[in-house]
């Protein structure tokens, strides 16, 4: 596997200007900051982003990597606020069981990305980029894990940054297993953020910079036959499930043994190649005697393919799957066979 997550940030609400539910980002990151003050704003090419309130430190940090590396991508679209003023922002920083890396690190008023090591010394800073408050533009940063590692930035495609034969090592060396993105300031303005993804350098496809990405969310509409799950009302399974955020134990299905659900979704829109899909399942244990299991589901081609085993908790969780390629095919995915795919999810 290359592309380890995906977010485009359409399923955390969907009233724009508006507060996200506090705990909507908790479900779906390892920690987040201030998850109470972040807003739910308009997206890039499209659907939605999210911005902190004024003078406020958000930040959130991604599960752990699922994949031991030691390259990684990361692209994201961001703008900062028209009224960001002077300081900085830590965008990313890339560590290890809590120990520093590579930081890369918005500053303002010179529009530039800088490179700091695990020790915040300065060493790098990127030439031309400039990230103009009001105004979004495209970051993609390629970190080498190593003691003569490297780092490359590009802004809307166009390289900024190389540096090379530098120790981009957290203190605690090689092998990073996870990344803080901090988006807000305790004293001023943050930044918009949409169209996130992060990739490493293993596998076959996505092993490399994607792009100008665009990212966005399809929810269930319709049962299929495989409608094995119990409610907690009605009689459409999907009904249950398609909320915008998550409703948690408003209702919601269950199940108690081996039991799947599959659901048709809304076809989603031409944006071009296709990198991958991300099917996101939340949901936590209701009965702590037992340790269930799931399984996300992807249904191409009229077989039913099973994504890798997963653990619930006693808390809600999005439990993810990436799906790179049409497993039917086992080629890219085209808009034709993504519309016509079910998916959906298997108590295992």
């Amino acid at each position: 596997m290359s592309l380890l997550w995906i977010d485009g940030f359409e399923t955390v609400s969907s009233t724009v200007d508006a507060y996200i539910n506090s705990t909507v980002l908790g479900k779906r990151y390892a920690s987040v900051s201030y998850g109470g003050y972040i807003y739910l704003r308009s997206g890039r090419t499209g659907g939605y982003g999210i911005e902190p309130a004024y003078a406020y430190a958000v930040s959130f940090t991604t599960y752990t990597f699922s994949a031991a590396n030691d390259t990684y991508y990361v692209g994201f679209g961001i703008r900062p606020h028209s009224s960001i003023g002077n300081g900085t922002i830590d965008l990313v920083l890339f560590r290890k069981g809590g120990n520093s890396g590579i930081t890369i690190r918005y500053t303002y008023p010179t529009k530039e990305l800088l490179v700091l090591n695990r020790s915040g010394v300065q060493i790098a800073s990127t030439a031309r980029a400039n990230l103009a408050p009001g105004t979004w533009n495209y970051v993609e940063i390629k970190v080498k894990d190593a003691v003569a590692g490297a780092v490359t930035i590009l802004v809307n495609g166009y390289e900024v940054l190389v540096k090379t034969g530098i120790d981009t090592t957290a203190s605690s060396g090689v092998g990073y297993d996870s990344a803080i993105f901090t988006i807000g300031s305790n004293s001023n303005y943050g930044i918009r953020i949409d169209d996130l993804y992060i990739a490493n350098g293993a596998g076959s496809v996505n092993n490399g910079f994607l792009g100008n990405a665009q990212i966005r969310g399809i929810m269930p509409n319709a049962d299929t036959a495989t409608k094995d799950w119990g409610r907690s009302a009605g009689s459409d399974n999907y009904a249950l499930v398609d909320d915008i955020p998550s409703n948690d134990d408003t209702d919601y299905t269950t199940a108690d043994g081996t039991a799947s659900d599959l659901f048709g979704y809304a076809d989603a829109s031409d944006l071009g190649t296709i990198a991958g899909i991300q099917v996101n399942s939340t949901m936590k244990e209701m009965a702590t005697a037992v340790v269930p299991t799931i399984k996300n589901l992807v249904a191409s081609g009229g077989t039913t393919y099973e994504q890798t085993t997963q653990a619930i908790t006693t808390s809600y969780k999005t439990l993810y799957s990436i799906v790179e390629t049409d497993p039917y095919t086992t080629l890219a995915w085209t808009l034709t066979n993504l519309n016509a795919a079910q998916f959906g999810v298997k108590r295992a």
